[in-house]
């Protein structure tokens, strides 16, 4: 199989995917699988890492246990799923390290990404620190960026953003003597973007966008350019417009988490501007999101978001298990008695998208109606 990495990397991304649309063989996206993470071929990623990670245990290879199950936790945690992407790390740090196998560092940097949006600082730290020893040995500076981008994002939910400058600042001084043109290869970027505006470094913070954005540009990737449009609106004095090119972008995709740090953002900056009441719908949107995945430190920073707006943060609605954070946001503001139109203004989602998130939840609550919805909602509030 011919490997579409190269080109990948060398920015040449149309070659990637002509290599990959070539491929017969079913077993190719879980083997390189961050390909396809980067190209964001979620469903065909998805189904491989299914399919051989059952045959792999079928047969007893191990290594293959290893490698599929770190894949899956980053798919996962890229999605926001986040009890999924720890149990698919636990796995493969268990088998990993019983094998000495140097790529469970992958998955204990996912384990240490799932530690930091929950605000468990040892567990991260521990977790983290030791992915980027052993990735360090092993001489694998993708696995050492995912681990200290981990780090990173525990230093901004604790508001340290110095922290997160000191981990990924030399990853980036490292990026920019490369030939790398591949987003994904540096996802850590955002996160530094932001952390050098927390630290009045607003002159660093714009020259780095500006160099990533054009990467993202190229790439087309949707999750990448959402990041981008939310530093955009994070340093610019008219932000309404780069935070609704990222909120559209994330409508309907699956970058759950992504979006609640647009929304918390866009409520704390429109807050800050003296615009409290249109800060409550991205503020109350964004406290559910992490709420449904127990992202503590976000969640609390939602919370008193929203308590400055003059709203009382109380416990989000659950709605259903089932329903995506986005699905149980969308649900809350139909309570609210807000019309498709009026929950799209609020939360930068255009009314189709509102009524396709609302299609999806009337199934999996076997409802008909708008009413029978805040019905729940209500009953949920008050329980």
């Amino acid at each position: 199989m011919a490997s579409g990495l190269p080109h990948l990397l060398a920015g040449n991304r149309s070659r990637a995917v002509e290599i990959y649309r070539q491929t017969t063989d079913p077993a190719t996206p879980a083997k390189v699988a961050f390909d396809y993470i980067s190209l964001e071929w979620w469903d065909e990623l998805r189904s491989s890492l299914t399919a051989t990670t059952a045959e792999a245990r079928r047969l007893g290879d191990l290594h293959r246990v290893t490698w599929n199950q770190s894949c899956a936790a980053h798919l996962e945690l890229r999605h926001g799923r986040l009890d999924q992407a720890e149990e698919a790390a636990a796995e493969a740090l268990r088998v990993g390290e019983l094998l000495d196998d140097p790529r469970a560092a992958l998955a204990s940097a996912a384990f240490a990404a799932v530690r930091a949006w929950r605000g468990e600082t040892e567990s991260c730290l521990d977790h983290g620190r030791r992915a980027v020893g052993a990735a360090g040995g092993a001489g694998d500076r993708f696995a050492e960026g995912l681990a200290r981008d981990a780090l990173a994002l525990l230093a901004l939910g604790r508001g340290r953003p110095e922290d997160a400058v000191s981990e990924l600042a030399p990853l980036v001084d490292r990026w920019r003597r490369s030939s790398v043109r591949d987003p994904a290869a540096t996802p850590y970027v955002p996160n530094l973007v932001e952390a050098y505006l927390l630290t009045d470094r607003r002159g660093e913070a714009e020259e780095l966008l500006e160099r990533f954005s054009m990467l993202a540009e190229a790439a087309g990737n949707t999750g990448f350019l959402a990041a981008c449009a939310r530093c955009r609106g994070l340093l610019a004095d008219d932000f309404e417009e780069p935070f609704e090119e990222a909120l559209e972008l994330l409508g309907a995709s699956p970058y759950a988490l992504e979006l609640a740090r647009t929304q918390l953002a866009l409520g704390e900056r429109r807050r800050r501007a003296g615009r409290r009441a249109d800060a409550r719908a991205p503020l109350r949107a964004a406290l559910d999101a992490f709420a449904a995945v127990r992202a503590q430190p976000w969640q609390q920073r939602a919370a008193a978001e929203l308590r400055a707006t003059g709203v009382a943060a109380s416990a989000p609605h659950r709605t259903s298990p089932n329903l995506t954070p986005q699905e149980i946001a969308i649900a809350a503001l139909v309570a609210e008695g807000k019309s498709n139109k009026e929950i799209g203004a609020a939360i930068y989602l255009s009314p189709k998208t509102v009524e396709y998130h609302l299609a999806n939840t009337f199934r999996k609550l076997d409802i008909h109606s708008r009413a029978e919805l805040a019905r729940i909602v209500a009953q949920d509030g008050s329980s």
